[in-house]
């Protein structure tokens, strides 16, 4: 398809983000009952839930169980595990969702809505003070009146933030080992990567050591994943927000691209995951490992790098200089996340299912998850374990969080679960992290300072302040240098609409196509058949109707740009 010459500008403040949510329906669990009191906690019922985005299922943590059951009288029963959106289409389908629901999809909620599959939460703002109560939720109230007609469901990440989405990772010990050497681009990247694989070819257990590895189970019918996260999203760039066939850049300044351009990104993206897969730094199965397998072998040490923060390299030693520290190239522009959305993320909504048979219980818990209360339980644990209030009545870790948390081992509630694993089950919350709480701490206690004040520094973050002009995180130095690395996203990609089913068919069956040739071509013998898996994926996109897609996306935009000066300005 030919270069298109129409430039969609956009001005801009800024931002917003991070991940997903969850869902619930209910019968009584068999043989199960709480405390008295309100909530008709007397009885513990069954409300199903579906985690769209989630990584663990709630039955995982036991004390957050027993939470549940004794606050409000329910037992939260997962339905899925991370991402698996053909579970949703069947639900759609069938005309039923689970009593407490997270969906992503803008086009799912309509027909969802269409359905009469979500119950209208205004008409329960009695019980849900917490939100329709709180001046910080009106306009993502308002703005999902005026999108959908009622308030079916509450955006997330609503307001203020700060920080980025993505953080690229390198083993500290080997790079420091090297010598610490200046990486200009993603392909210095890939040339220190194979260094330190020289270095350490296998894991201590005799395992493969990979420069990194990527799974197929978030590429659904879009676009590759892998290429999205590893390459584009670290250079600014966001596909997906308004169609996966189209990306522009996270600024909303740029113009609206089409993937399939013979100088696309995206093509960039799978030529430097071809690049690495020749160079024996991609991980080889994974085109078919699913998440917890990259994860399991993430905790076995098996790769060196990774684009987020929490992740795992085996267990990172305390006191020597062992494990993950922020590593970017200087070429980077990641996405920063800085001055919030007063209307919530785009693709992160939760509600209630119209056939909750147990509405009141969903309610209660819905408003709790929303309040100031709920969000630091789930972010940060029960107050007295691992943080308490001091005599300032500030929030601060306790010992047994230096002990436990802090080295890397996650402490085991005696009820069973980790405390700190909690968060995962829903993966997204009402504010972002960064955003400041009533006592005016972050959120997340671990990047409030007056929280970490007491951290005592291992040798390897010691070092890496020491070799990093002072700084204790990369973003902060980005910051103090003016944003050079980081690009502000803009908080229109909220307002962009849903594309008309007929364009979204088209979508779809291209999307499968690119996916399928994606994974194909970077595992590509060579670059003879590299280049022959792109060429035959641009004529199929062409027979279907990818200039259908990129028109209709280019016009979606321009009309969220509009729509988006009520809420902005």
């Amino acid at each position: 398809m030919k270069k298109r010459i129409k430039k969609v500008l956009a001005m801009l403040m800024c931002t917003v983000t991070v991940l997903s949510l969850a869902a619930c329906q209910g019968e009584g669990k068999p043989g199960e009952s709480g405390e008295g009191g309100d909530n008709g906690k007397d009885e513990v019922v069954t409300l199903t839930s579906y985690f769209q985005f989630g990584i663990n299922i709630a039955e995982n943590y036991q004390w957050f169980e027993n939470y549940l059951g004794e606050e409000f009288g329910i037992f939260l029963e997962s339905r899925i595990q991370a991402n698996d959106s053909a579970q949703l289409d069947t639900m759609l389908a069938s005309g039923e969702l689970t009593d407490l629901i997270g969906i992503q999809d803008k086009t799912q909620i309509s027909d969802a809505v269409a359905g009469g599959m979500l119950l209208d939460l205004e008409v329960y703002k009695d019980q849900l003070p917490n939100i329709f109560g709180n001046e910080k939720y009106a306009a993502a109230i308002q703005f999902m009146k005026d999108t959908f007609g009622g308030v079916y469901m509450m955006p997330m990440s609503i307001g203020e933030s700060r920080g980025v989405n993505y953080d690229p990772q390198l083993r500290w010990d080997l790079y420091r080992d090297l010598g610490m050497p200046e990486m200009n681009d993603l392909y210095d990247l890939l040339d220190v990567l194979k260094q330190m694989q020289e270095m350490e070819p296998e894991t201590k257990d005799g395992l493969p050591v990979y420069g990194f590895g990527w799974f197929p189970s978030w590429d659904g019918n879009a676009s590759m994943m892998a290429a999205n996260y590893n390459y584009m999203n670290l250079l600014g760039y966001d596909a997906g927000a308004i169609s996966s066939l189209v990306y522009t850049k996270y600024d909303g300044t740029g113009e609206i691209e089409y993937l399939l351009d013979d100088d696309s990104i995206y093509k960039d993206a799978l030529q430097w995951l071809y690049t690495a897969n020749q160079m024996g730094l991609l991980d080889p199965e994974s085109a078919t490992i699913d998440y917890e397998g990259f994860v399991a072998k993430a905790n076995n040490g098996q790769y060196l790098h990774s684009v987020w923060p929490w992740f795992n390299y085996g267990e990172p030693d305390a006191e020597e200089w062992w494990g993950p520290a922020s590593v970017w190239p200087e070429g980077c522009l990641l996405p920063d996340l800085s001055m919030g959305n007063p209307v919530g993320q785009n693709g992160r909504y939760m509600g209630i299912g119209a056939d909750c048979e147990h509405v009141d219980k969903a309610l209660a818990f819905l408003d709790w998850f929303y309040s100031e209360e709920g969000i630091n339980f789930i972010l940060n644990g029960p107050e007295g374990i691992l943080w308490e209030y001091d005599e300032d009545g500030k929030q601060v870790f306790t010992d047994l969080f230096y002990e436990t948390e802090y080295v890397g081992k996650p402490y085991e509630h005696p009820e069973g679960g980790q405390i700190t694993g909690v968060p995962a089950i829903f993966n997204c919350y009402p504010v972002n992290l960064g955003a400041r709480n009533e006592n005016g701490q972050t959120y997340q206690l671990l990047s409030d300072p007056y929280a970490t004040a007491n951290f005592d520094r291992t040798k390897l973050q010691e070092d890496f302040i020491e070799h990093n002009d002072g700084y204790a995180t990369r973003y902060d130095r980005a910051e103090a240098e003016g944003g050079k690395t980081t690009i502000k996203m803009t908080p229109i990609f909220t307002f962009v609409q849903p594309a008309p089913n007929e364009i979204e068919e088209i979508r779809a069956q291209i999307g499968e196509i690119v996916v399928t040739n994606s994974w194909k071509m970077v595992f590509a013998a060579d670059q003879a058949e590299f280049d022959a898996l792109w060429e035959q994926t641009q004529q199929d996109a062409e027979t279907l109707g990818g200039e259908q897609v990129y028109e209709d996306a280019v016009a979606r935009w321009e009309a969220a740009v509009a729509a988006s000066e009520k809420y902005l300005n």
